[in-house]
């Protein structure tokens, strides 16, 4: 199935703006794996504070 460069796009927009892939497959009427090959690498960065980095650590130990 072709897809429109429309929907492309806009799958990578709404990646951008911190939607999941399964709603955006949901949302668009495009199956999850297709969704997952456009998105990816498009989610943003998260960081984590050094302070919740060294809870997490001492938490496990």
């Amino acid at each position: 199935m072709e897809h429109k460069q429309k929907d492309i796009e806009t799958a990578i927009q709404m990646a951008r703006d911190g939607k999941s892939t399964p709603y955006i497959s949901d949302s668009l009427g495009i199956p999850y794996n297709t969704i997952k090959a456009w998105v990816r690498g498009y989610y943003p960065i998260i960081r984590h504070p050094d302070e919740l980095k060294e809870k997490a650590r001492k938490l496990r130990h």
